[in-house]
C-alpha cells in the first residue's frame, strides 16, 4: 500500500561483488576477489586452463619453427635458461617456470613429474622419470613459488607434449630487490640471442649423439631425421649410458663454484 514501511533487510544478510568466467562451460557466481595473487586479476590468467582451451590466443606459437630457420621454436615472450628451462614474467610480476621444446623434442613423453619445491621463495626444482632415468632440473634463480602444476602428476605426458603452454611446471611471483633478490632474468636469453643459442644447441647434441653411436657397431637406425638433426623421442633410442650422458650434457645445472 502507499506510504507502507519496506520491510527491513535480515541482520544476516551480506552484501558482495560477484564475478563468473565466461571460459568456464556453467556460468557459476563466485565472490569477487581484488587480491593480485588471484590469477584472474593479472597476467596469470594466460595458462589457467580454461582460457587455454577456449582463448588460446597463441595456441599454434609453438607448432612451426620460427620464420629464421629455427629448428626448435622459442615463444617471444619467454627467457631461456641453459638447462632449457624458461621462465614467462608478466607485466604484473606474476612469473611461470616450464621446460622448452628441446627438451622435449630430446625426452619425449616422461613417466611421471615429481615436484622438489613447496611454496615460498625456493629455486623452482623438479625431478622427471623417462625410460627407466631420472632427470633433475632446477631453475636457476630464485621465485617466490605459489603454486605448481598439479595435473602434471597425473597426466605428465602434457609436460612434453605442450611445453610452452599447458605443460608450465611453477607458477608464482617476481621477489624483487626489495626482498633482497636480483633480477631473476639475468643469465638468461631471450629473443634473438636464444633462437640463435638453441639452433647452436641442435647443432650441438647432433655431433654428441654421432659420436655416441659411431662407437657401435649398427647403423644409426631412427635416431637421426631427415638432415642430420636428432630425431623426436631420441632418448628412448639411446641405451643408458649414452642417455645419462645427454642429459648431463643438456639439462643438469652444474652447482656454482664454491667461495
Amino acid at each position: 500500500a502507499t506510504g507502507a514501511t519496506p520491510p527491513a533487510a535480515c541482520p544476516f544478510l551480506v552484501s558482495t561483488r560477484v564475478q563468473s568466467c565466461q571460459a568456464a562451460p556453467i556460468a557459476k557466481l563466485i565472490p569477487r576477489s581484488d587480491d593480485p595473487a588471484c590469477r584472474c586479476n593479472g597476467d596469470a590468467h594466460r595458462y589457467c586452463e580454461l582460457f587455454l582451451e577456449r582463448a588460446h590466443p597463441h595456441a599454434e606459437r609453438e607448432a612451426e619453427p620460427a620464420a629464421d630457420g629455427t629448428e626448435v621454436p622459442i615463444p617471444p615472450e619467454v627467457c631461456c635458461a641453459p638447462n632449457h628451462m624458461w621462465l614467462d614474467v608478466g607485466a604484473d610480476g606474476s612469473c611461470h617456470v616450464g621446460v622448452d621444446a628441446f627438451l622435449s623434442r630430446v625426452v619425449g613423453p616422461v613417466d611421471a613429474v615429481t615436484f622438489l619445491s613447496g611454496r615460498g621463495p625456493s629455486a623452482p626444482s623438479v625431478v622427471l622419470t623417462l625410460v627407466g632415468a631420472e632427470l633433475p632440473l632446477a631453475f636457476p634463480h630464485p621465485i617466490d613459488v605459489t603454486s605448481v602444476n598439479a595435473a602434471l602428476r597425473t597426466h605428465p605426458g602434457v609436460l612434453t607434449a605442450d611445453p610452452y603452454r599447458r605443460g608450465w611446471l611453477f607458477e608464482g611471483t617476481i621477489l624483487g630487490e626489495e626482498r633482497g633478490y636480483g633480477d631473476p632474468t639475468v643469465g638468461l636469453l631471450r629473443g634473438g640471442r636464444a633462437r640463435a643459442w638453441m639452433r647452436a644447441e641442435v647443432r650441438r647434441l647432433s655431433e654428441v649423439v654421432h659420436g655416441l653411436l659411431a662407437e657401435r657397431v649398427a647403423d644409426l637406425g631412427p635416431t637421426m631425421a631427415d638432415g642430420g638433426d636428432f630425431a623426436e623421442g631420441l632418448a628412448r633410442y639411446l641405451d643408458r649410458r649414452e642417455l645419462l650422458r645427454v642429459l648431463s650434457l643438456f639439462f643438469v645445472t652444474p652447482p656454482p663454484p664454491g667461495p
